[in-house]
């Protein structure tokens, strides 16, 4: 095997090795209210497994973050004139993540689920819509809002469906 074969191949085992070591096992335990600033007044849950919440409900995530999913709308029009949705139609939620501690927040931790039970990952690269969370890293008590954007099939959400945060907490809608 040449040298640079066996270094590409070396790097990408490397590669794969860290990203599934170092993802963090995302356990929601329903304990109770999180230990929060006394000031403090917001009516933030703490997730269970499988927690259903409303739209507009505050679930906290681990002692990670407070997850808020305002606004789901099921037919979104993209300005972008080139790129045509593949399963037919886009979808966006309204979403707001407070750190309680120094986290990564990205798109790619929201899954839209139709009744179904089709899943539809977020969109990472997204172009043609306003208001997009950005991919970023926050630290403890700061927030991240935007739209995350799904390319999906609207015949399969005329009964609505779920919002899905890290496969821990849902919220749903109609």
């Amino acid at each position: 095997m040449k040298p640079r074969l066996a270094v590409t191949i070396s790097a990408a085992v490397l590669t794969a090795f860290l990203i599934a070591c170092g993802a963090p096992n995302r356990d929601v335990r329903n304990e109770g209210p999180q230990a929060t600033d006394p000031a403090d007044t917001s009516s933030a849950t703490t997730a269970a497994a499988d927690t259903d919440a409303a739209l507009g409900e505050t679930l906290n995530i681990d002692e990670e973050a407070r997850v808020t999913v305002t606004e789901v709308d099921t037919s979104v029009e993209s300005d972008n004139q080139f790129d045509e949705p593949r399963y037919g139609g886009y979808a966006s939620a309204a979403v707001e993540v407070e750190a309680l501690e120094s986290m990564l927040v990205t798109v790619t931790d929201f899954k839209l689920i139709a009744k179904d039970g089709t899943a539809y990952k977020s969109m990472l690269f997204v172009y043609g819509f306003d208001g997009v969370l950005e991919h970023q890293t926050i630290k403890a008590g700061q927030k991240a809002s935007g739209l995350v954007i799904f390319d999906v099939d609207p015949k399969n959400l005329g009964d609505g469906g779920q919002i899905e945060y890290d496969g821990s907490a849902y919220w749903s809608f109609k």
